[in-house]
C-alpha cells in the first residue's frame, strides 16, 4: 500500500509545484512556505480532537523537532530555487536526497531494502537527474559545472540533504507514537514551523499579511494540494522504507513534464524522454523489489 500512497503523493506534489510557481510571481517564498505549513493545522486539530491524541515517547519529540527545524530551512531554500532561475540550473542535484535518506535510514532506523529495490532507486534517481539536467539543452554536466562556479547555488544541495534527513526524522516521529499515526507528526511539525516563520516574518516581511490577502485564491489552492501531498507522503513513510518512498515521490518531475506537454505544448528533449524511461524502469524495480 505504501507504494501507491507514495505514487499519489508524487502526483499531487507535481500539481503543488506548478501552483507554487504561479503564486511565487507575486508573493515572497517565505510567506508562501508559511501558508503551506499553516493551512493543514485547523483540520488536523479537529481530527485529533475527535479521534483523541495518542500517547507519544521521547523518540516522537526528537523526530518532530529535528524535522521541523530542518524542513523549514529546506522548504524555504527550495522555494527560493523555484523563484530564481539561476538556482534552477543546479536543481537536478536535488535528486540526491533519496540516496542520502537511504544511508541515514540504514544508520538510524535499520531499514534494509532488497538489492532489486536499491538498484531501482539508483536508476530512478539517475533518471530524475537526466530529465532535469536536459531541460535547458546545455549538457548533462552543466549542473555540476554551475555548482563549482557559483557558490551561492550550493544552497539547493543543502536543501536536498536536509530534505533527505527530514524524511528519516519524520519516520522517527511516526514510530514514536503509540498508534504510529502519521498525521500526528505532521500536526506537531507544522505548528512548530509556523511559529518559527511567523516570528521571522514579523521582523523581515512586514507586508506579509497584505501578500496573503492579495493572493488568497492561489494560496488556498496551494494549501489544499500541499496538505493532500503530505497526507500521502507521511502515510507512505509509516508503511514502507523511507528512501524508496522518496524515490517514488521524485516521479513528480515526470508528471510535471506530462502536464507541461498537455497544458503548454512543451516539446520534451531527448534527455527528458531518456530520463522518463529510466525513472519508470526504476520505479518498476522498486515495486518488484519492495
Amino acid at each position: 500500500m505504501w507504494f501507491w500512497l507514495a505514487l499519489g503523493g508524487s502526483i499531487f506534489s507535481s500539481l503543488s509545484i506548478i501552483i507554487n510557481k504561479k503564486a511565487l510571481r507575486s508573493i515572497n517564498p517565505t510567506v508562501l512556505t508559511w501558508v503551506l505549513f499553516a493551512f493543514p493545522i485547523p483540520f488536523l486539530l479537529v481530527y485529533f480532537v475527535v479521534q483523541g491524541f495518542p500517547s507519544v515517547g521521547s523518540l516522537f519529540w526528537i523526530g518532530v523537532f529535528c524535522s521541523a527545524f530542518m524542513f523549514v530551512i529546506s522548504k524555504t531554500l527550495t522555494m527560493e530555487s523555484i523563484k530564481h532561475d539561476d538556482l534552477s540550473k543546479v536543481y537536478p542535484l536535488n535528486s540526491l536526497s533519496s540516496v542520502f535518506a537511504y544511508f541515514l535510514a540504514l544508520l538510524f532506523l535499520s531499514e534494509h531494502i532488497t538489492v532489486v529495490a536499491l538498484l531501482g532507486l539508483i536508476v530512478s534517481v539517475f533518471g530524475v537527474y537526466i530529465l532535469n539536467a536536459g531541460k535547458r539543452g546545455e549538457g548533462l554536466l552543466e549542473p555540476l559545472k554551475y555548482l563549482v562556479k557559483h557558490k551561492g547555488s550550493r544552497i539547493i544541495i543543502i536543501a536536498s540533504l536536509l530534505g533527505g534527513a527530514t524524511a528519516v526524522t519524520d519516520k522517527m516521529a511516526i514510530l514514536g507514537s503509540v498508534t504510529n499515526d502519521p498525521l500526528l507528526p505532521l500536526l506537531a511539525e507544522n505548528s512548530i514551523m509556523v511559529l518559527i516563520l511567523f516570528f521571522y516574518m514579523q521582523k523581515r516581511e512586514r507586508d506579509w499579511t497584505d501578500q496573503v490577502k492579495g493572493n488568497w485564491r492561489w494560496l488556498l489552492i496551494a494549501g489544499i494540494l500541499y496538505f493532500i501531498t503530505n497526507i500521502f507522503v507521511f502515510t507512505s513513510f509509516a508503511g514502507g522504507p523511507v528512501a524508496l518512498a522518496i524515490g517514488i515521490k521524485k516521479l513528480q518531475v515526470l508528471f510535471i513534464l506530462v502536464l507541461s506537454l498537455i497544458l503548454f505544448k512543451d516539446k520534451p528533449s531527448r534527455y527528458a524522454w531518456l530520463g522518463s524511461v529510466l525513472m519508470l524502469i526504476g520505479v518498476l524495480m522498486i515495486k518488484l523489489g519492495g
